[in-house]
């Protein structure tokens, strides 16, 4: 798995990981089946099993990857999440909510201002006034 992945798995795995514990247990497994809304038919204890290596009914973050790096369900689920989650951040996005509609916007490209850059209202008037 890729760096820029692996971060995306370790900021899942922290999410999940409720009681901060820094493991995974069966019922925060659960609930990433749930969430992630992959088949929660199939026997999600003898996977967890399965994921659990040194058997003390918890997944640590290593664990976590390498289960996650071997299960292409799951891991197309998350693309799913991620992708979404990347197009709310731009939609929300201060910029894209100021200049998305604005005559002759530089968005129809990838161009991206910033907004600590913008002089005030006065600060314009005053320019304007020389």
């Amino acid at each position: 798995i890729e760096n820029g992945y692996k971060n995306e798995l370790i900021k899942l795995f922290g999410k999940f990981d409720v009681n901060n514990s820094n493991t995974i247990d069966l019922e925060e497994f659960r609930n990433i089946f749930v969430k992630l809304e992959v088949d929660t038919n199939l026997d999600l204890e003898k996977i967890f099993r399965e994921a659990d290596k040194n058997g003390d009914n918890e997944l640590t973050i290593d664990e976590f990857i390498i289960f996650m790096a071997k299960n292409k369900d799951v891991l197309e689920k998350l693309d799913e999440v991620i992708e979404i989650k990347k197009e709310l951040t731009y939609k929300n996005d201060k910029r894209t909510l100021i200049f998305n509609d604005f005559p002759g916007s530089p968005l129809k490209g990838n161009w991206r201002p910033s907004l600590c850059n913008l002089k005030r209202l006065d600060k314009i008037k005053d320019d304007i006034n020389y």
